[in-house]
């Protein structure tokens, strides 16, 4: 059984942060003031991203996977900050009925200007990708160790010198998964170095330099 946004929204019963029409920055504060506990993330979680994001500087951002719109909000907000902008990618459109919370949520992001929705597949949205080189990444979308290192392959190439990757769902109950060996392997590959960060679920983050042993 799915749940409709437009439904649920009758029950009135919604955190004011959790409601559609604030920008992303102004949910983002919220959510750390007013308990970020939702959706079952941690609070360092998206406090880390939203950091490792603003490091960057970043005028491109590119999400891979929204959802919720949880991550979505964290880069929004610190695009905002930058004058820059997310583009985030997910197969499910955000005119699909079930999508509404989403696109309700980001509709004052997609509006200012700051986020903008990509329907379609991951790997191929890479390969035919024709905007700016991106400043930082975050793969929440395949979910497995081929899947994501098609990704890795498809948009290395709209990556540059200062670009930050992040990757999702590393951990499983404190055990690695494949997704932890795929990061692992792209960072030998491309003569990068790969951390992994004590955050919900696992983090990987790549950086593109060497670390000196």
């Amino acid at each position: 059984m799915t749940c409709n946004w437009r439904e649920l929204k009758k029950f009135q019963n919604l955190k004011e942060c959790e409601k559609p029409g604030l920008p992303a920055d102004e949910r983002f504060r919220r959510w750390i003031i007013e308990d970020i506990l939702q959706w079952g993330q941690r609070p360092y979680s998206y406090v880390t991203l939203f950091l490792l994001a603003l490091s960057t500087n970043p005028k491109t951002i590119v999400e891979l996977g929204t959802g919720l719109g949880g991550s979505a909000t964290v880069f929004t907000a610190a695009a905002r900050l930058t004058d820059g902008k997310v583009f985030t990618v997910d197969k499910c459109g955000p005119e699909d009925d079930n999508n509404a919370y989403t696109r309700d949520l980001l509709a004052r992001d997609v509006e200012d200007g700051y986020l903008e929705f990509i329907q379609g597949d991951s790997v191929d949205q890479g390969k035919k990708w024709d905007k700016s080189p991106i400043d930082f990444m975050f793969f929440d979308a395949q979910h497995n160790h081929d899947g994501v290192q098609e990704e890795f392959e498809a948009w290395h190439p709209h990556t540059h010198p200062r670009t930050l990757m992040t990757i999702h769902d590393t951990m499983c109950d404190g055990t690695p998964t494949d997704i932890y060996d795929a990061c692992e392997e792209y960072a030998e590959r491309y003569k990068k170095t790969c951390y992994h960060l004590d955050t919900h679920a696992g983090l990987a983050l790549i950086v593109p330099w060497r670390r000196e042993n």
